[in-house]
């Protein structure tokens, strides 16, 4: 088995306490719509069929921000940002070192950057990536792509009223100073 690693870049940031953030947040489609919408594909073009390897449907892409958030009703004050580029969009899961049940995730087109704001405290970064969506439901998302993690954790800390936070980047950059590590889908 042959493992591929990526060197990917990381930034400091610095900031104040107090600065707010909003959240993108998917909207939710009921059923009924994706019905209608593989009827319409299937009136236009009679030999569509679902290209789903896996027996899913296929669904819209959310909006590029917070997925889901559970960090247990924790204040939310250190920036993260994260720049992906043009293609495959990225499913990205934050998770607390100190409590796996603390975690955010989210979704981010592919050439999109997305900033949030995150708890205090120590993070595993993990994520996916693909071309079409097929939601969370049996832990499905893009497939069978794969999954990875970053090889170290990320400590968003206050000290002196300046908070921590970084900026990663999912994608090859030269000299970048990031590794990501390909994990079993049963560990995201």
């Amino acid at each position: 088995m042959k493992i591929i690693t990526a060197l990917f870049s990381i930034a400091l940031l610095v900031g104040c306490e107090g600065n707010s953030d909003s959240y993108v947040t998917p909207q939710e489609t009921p059923d009924s719509a994706y019905k209608e919408l593989d009827s319409a594909y299937q009136e236009l073009d009679p030999t569509y069929q679902e290209s789903d390897p896996i027996n899913h449907q296929a669904l819209p892409r959310p909006s590029s921000g917070v997925y889901d958030e559970k960090f247990g009703g924790q204040e939310t004050i250190a920036p993260l940002e994260i720049k992906t580029e043009p293609g495959s969009d990225y499913y990205v899961k934050l998770e607390s070192v100190a409590n796996r049940g603390h975690t955010m995730t989210i979704y981010i087109h592919g050439g999109d950057t997305v900033s949030v704001k995150v708890p205090l405290g120590r993070y595993l970064i993990k994520y996916t990536s693909g071309d079409t969506w097929y939601g969370e439901q049996d832990n499905v998302y893009f497939g069978e792509e794969g999954f990875f993690q970053a090889d170290e954790s990320f400590n968003f800390t206050n000290i002196g009223n300046q908070i921590s936070g970084y900026t990663v980047t999912l994608y090859q950059v030269v000299n970048g100073n990031l590794e990501t590590l390909p994990i079993d889908k049963s560990q995201f």
